[in-house]
């Protein structure tokens, strides 16, 4: 009975793992957010506006982004340009029941994110999934009730 459990145990481990790492294998294919991958060229990239400079990074807002996905309102999309790489995009979300809309959207796309940082005040419900290449961060602002994506590149020695 006792070899029945620690198979069951082990089975169970291992398809959790599997699934784990599926999800985080789908946001490694992915590498970014909708059309842009992180480490592409800012020359593959068009209808940029410059928003801000801050050394060899350069931050970006397309004109031409679509605001919303799957009934998901976005505030704002920022490109974050590494030596003219793309290293970073930021979405804001406002509201805390659309921001939540795009956690259910992101775990059904990659699985349920680690919850990190629960003694922090200023932020609630921080997630993140981590992959090789990539990492994905989410977290809701307290007192803005505010949510922030945050999809970065581990790799940004371009």
């Amino acid at each position: 009975m006792i070899l029945f459990f620690k198979f069951l145990l082990v089975l169970f481990f291992i398809s959790g793992f599997t699934a784990s790492a599926q999800t985080i294998t789908q946001l490694e294919k992915k590498n970014g957010f909708r059309d842009a991958r992180l480490g592409a060229s800012i020359k593959t990239f068009r209808n940029l506006v410059l928003t801000e400079k801050e050394g060899n990074t350069k931050y970006y807002r397309r004109k031409t982004d679509v605001m919303t996905m799957k009934g998901v309102k976005f505030a704002d999309i920022t490109y974050a340009f590494y030596k003219d790489r793309l290293s970073h995009v930021f979405i804001t979300l406002n509201g805390v029941e659309n921001s939540r809309k795009f956690v259910a959207l992101l775990e059904s796309l990659y699985g349920e994110g680690e919850r990190l940082y629960p003694w922090v005040e200023s932020f609630d419900n921080v997630l993140e999934w981590n992959g090789e290449n990539i990492t994905l961060t989410y977290g809701e602002i307290a007192n803005t009730k505010e949510g922030i994506v945050h999809y970065y590149s581990n790799t940004t020695n371009f």
